[in-house]
């Protein structure tokens, strides 16, 4: 995450959580970029696989009411 969104996020009370979509995509042996196979072949976007990786990354416990 870019400095300036992770202060904005972690340092506002708007925000009640966050999930890192990041760790689920990126290409382990280079980081800044989308894992070659999430991604829809122009470094930006992701395929099907992609969305299925960031969805996997949510716990769902987080989206229950207290």
């Amino acid at each position: 995450m870019y400095p300036r969104q992770k202060i904005f996020t972690m340092g506002s009370n708007a925000i009640a959580g966050e999930l890192d979509f990041d760790t689920a995509v990126r290409d382990p042996s280079d980081p800044v970029q989308i894992d070659r196979g999430y991604d829809y072949r122009d470094g930006l976007h992701f395929n099907d696989s992609g969305y299925l990786a960031m969805a996997w990354a949510v716990d769902l416990e987080i989206l229950r009411r207290p």
